[in-house]
């Protein structure tokens, strides 16, 4: 029968130090899950470096003959973190006289770390193997896609929330820091290249020669001058927006850098620069066909020379409109995979059953792409909780990931403190 809520009891294992039956535990404690095994120890359930004096005392008082040790602990004010930082000379002090006695608290207080690491380890979907979503086609993912993008106004990565997904998905804020400065840099680059060419037209072109008249190359160069001014305007913008965002993020620690890129006002802040670094390039797309127009198709004469425009401009034009078909598709289906398929996430993420670590390795790029297209489908389906599951999802991933760092890190503090309780002297 499991042991009394409010015992002390740990499993005997070879020199590992008995628990005694204590009849009351501390207000704060709690029963820590390990590896299915209730391990009750008279011990808070948070982590021992987060234990305050009271907690260390309250934990060494419940073990059988360390009632010394204890109250010497609280007295020299011990608190969690100290105590995992104790050497031989430390416990000694404390009235841990023997080499035994300190092998068996080492034991015990490792069996304790362990249990709270594992109980407060998040679990993280789709890393391990721990979902299998069904496989879809890159045409069905591209008409959820497009619905989301109506909604959202754009595809995936014009959303405010893309760059707080990536906040969300990196355990580190240096990573996500480095993955925005990024964005900002090319998104002032593009703004740069387009603000170029759009302030070169307006400067050596003389929009107003047929302004006076009503023909197609008046109406023509009015809308030319019409999207090129707009280009440069949202361009200028843009780079002074990009500019002041990367100066901005730069100034944040990466303590705080995930912070900082999940706030809102700081996402609506980077969607911004981003659809002025791309919709500027979109009225140069189109001034760019009013140009193949203008010169390849309204001064059609019947000539050799007209005939070859006329046919070289179709063409192009055929060229373009493939382009705008494949464009949405193709972009949308891509940055929802990114984005609701879990590719942001600086952890591997497989299907069930499969080895995280290899599977894109060993696996065909097409049963990748439908898995990963899958994924996001399950999120798509339903516009009004997309955001919400995917922000939880890569919180909990990253949160598993750091959680999965600090446990490598405190068996190195643990064997080191080892190494140091073991010493001859």
């Amino acid at each position: 029968s499991p042991p009394p809520p409010h015992s002390a009891v740990l499993s005997i294992h070879p020199g590992a130090m008995v628990i005694a039956v204590m009849p009351v535990a501390p207000a704060n404690s709690a029963p820590i899950q390990a590896r299915g095994t209730q391990i009750y120890v008279g011990a808070p359930s948070c982590q021992v470096e987060e234990w305050d004096v009271g907690q260390v005392y309250d934990w060494l008082d419940a073990q059988e003959g360390l009632q010394t040790i204890a109250a010497n602990a609280r007295r020299l004010a011990i608190d969690g973190l100290t105590m995992l930082k104790l050497d031989a000379e430390g416990w000694r002090e404390l009235g841990a006289t023997t080499g035994v006695l300190r092998a068996k608290l080492l034991a015990s207080l490792e069996r304790v770390v362990h249990a709270t690491r594992e109980e407060e380890e998040p679990q993280a979907p789709g890393r391990g193997g721990t979902d299998q979503p069904k496989r879809v086609t890159a045409a069905r993912l591209a008409w959820h896609g497009v619905l989301a993008s109506w909604k959202e106004g754009g595809a995936a990565e014009h959303f405010a929330e893309w760059h707080s997904a990536i906040a969300a998905a990196n355990s580190s804020g240096e990573a996500a820091k480095t993955h925005v400065l990024g964005f900002l840099s090319m998104y002032n680059v593009v703004s740069v290249l387009v603000l170029t060419i759009a302030l070169t037209f307006l400067g050596t072109t003389n929009f107003a020669e047929h302004w006076n008249d009503s023909s197609a190359n008046s109406w023509i160069d009015a809308t030319l001058f019409l999207m090129f001014s707009a280009a440069s305007l949202a361009s200028a913008v843009g780079i002074t927006l990009s500019s002041i965002a990367y100066n901005t993020v730069s100034a944040c620690s990466d303590a705080n850098a995930t912070a900082l890129l999940k706030m809102p006002t700081t996402a609506k802040w980077l969607q911004f620069c981003n659809d002025l670094c791309i919709y500027p390039n979109i009225f140069v797309m189109g001034a760019s066909l009013l140009l193949i127009v203008k010169h390849g198709l309204c001064r059609y004469d019947g000539s050799p020379i007209a005939i070859y425009l006329v046919v070289g401009s179709s063409l192009l034009f055929l060229l373009f409109l493939r382009f705008l078909w494949l464009f949405p598709h193709t972009v949308t289906v891509l940055t929802s995979a990114v984005m609701f398929g879990g590719m942001m996430s600086d952890t591997a993420v497989a299907p069930a059953g499969k080895d995280a670590a290899t599977w894109a390795l060993r696996t065909s790029g097409t049963e990748i792409e439908q898995f990963f297209f899958g994924r996001a489908l399950e999120k798509l389906n339903d516009t009004s909780t997309m955001m919400q599951k995917t922000l939880a999802e890569y919180s909990a991933a990253s949160m598993s990931s750091s959680q999965k760092e600090r446990s490598s890190s405190d068996k190195k503090t643990r064997h080191s403190l080892k190494s140091s309780l073991l010493r001859p002297r």
